[in-house]
């Protein structure tokens, strides 16, 4: 499952909470990136007319970063993740609490060039 004893070790090991962490992600995989998109006209448009909602963000802002990467990670190609990477570690996160995301979902993590500041 979600939260074995190995998986919870992972993520403490990559600076994560454990268990929480781990909610948090295996959440998100019902997520669409739709959900991580901002609410302007277009979306409140798209809301009304076809009755399609956004996810309501966490209330905890760290975990709502977690969930926001997690999303983005499974639903946007590894070449164009690079904003929501920035994002991500500039929330407080580290490059392996990205990575521990990256591999838990099953994707690769973002090349290591991403990270890097011009």
């Amino acid at each position: 499952g979600v939260t074995t004893p190995e998986a919870v070790s992972a993520a403490e090991g990559a600076g994560a909470d454990g268990c929480l962490d781990l909610r948090v992600i295996a959440l998100s995989k019902k997520d669409s990136r739709w959900s991580i998109r901002p609410r302007d006209r277009l979306v409140k448009l798209v809301e009304r007319v076809f009755g399609i909602y956004q996810a309501n963000p966490l209330a905890d802002p760290r975990l709502e970063a977690i969930r926001r990467y997690a999303i983005a990670v499974r639903t946007i190609s590894q070449r164009a993740r690079k904003n929501e990477t920035d994002q991500f570690l500039a929330t407080g996160f580290t490059h392996s609490h990205a990575d521990f995301i990256a591999h838990h979902i099953g994707a690769k993590p973002s090349p290591k060039y991403f990270f890097r500041k011009p």
